[in-house]
């Protein structure tokens, strides 16, 4: 039930279903938290969801990494907020997953950092996770976008040989929405 009310912006009836649950005793899992601050953020209310991450560190809930994306994902646009947090998540002990760093890498390029999101692409491997497509695809449709062309070239180049990531139906989909006039940057690309 979480699960779908934080596809709403109807947070006081997840709010309701949490504390139904404390109640009753139901074991609360940080899954049904993150729910909640997914709520809290469509409705546009960061605070109480970042307060949330606070009222669990209180009652001595260790947050996961499940909550830390969560949080990441809540506050990466809100002026770099979300890298604190992963900083934070890195100095307690919890280690990222790709899907930390791709929340990270959109944050940064919904800030345009691409420079940054590039970066992180790089730093991962030494971090004990490599990127996947999600983190590829998302900087090159950010570069798409701003016709950035030899930057596409270079971190496709990238994908294929340090990730061992072939091209695929999506990597050249992702080429052709950016823009019509990517279809000659895939010709470039391919032969």
């Amino acid at each position: 039930m979480l699960e779908v009310l934080s596809k709403t912006k109807l947070c006081q009836g997840a709010k309701r279903v949490l504390q139904l649950m404390a109640r009753r005793r139901i074991d609360r899992r940080p899954e049904a938290v993150s729910y909640l601050m997914v709520s809290y953020s469509r409705a546009g209310e960061l605070r109480r969801a970042m307060q949330l991450l606070t009222m669990m560190q209180k009652a001595g809930v260790r947050p996961n990494f499940l909550i830390c994306n969560t949080a990441i994902h809540v506050l990466i646009c809100k002026a770099g907020e979300g890298i604190e947090v992963f900083g934070t998540m890195q100095l307690v002990g919890i280690t990222a997953d790709v899907k930390t760093y791709n929340c990270l890498i959109k944050g940064y390029c919904d800030l345009n950092r691409i420079k940054d999101a590039i970066d992180l692409i790089e730093k991962m491997p030494c971090k004990g996770c490599s990127p996947d497509k999600v983190s590829y695809y998302t900087v090159i449709g950010f570069l798409c976008k701003n016709k950035r062309i030899k930057k596409v070239r270079d971190l496709m180049e990238k994908m294929v040989s340090d990730s061992n990531l072939i091209r695929d139906q999506v990597t050249y989909n992702t080429l052709i929405l950016c823009s019509p006039s990517m279809v000659m940057l895939m010709r470039l690309i391919i032969f």
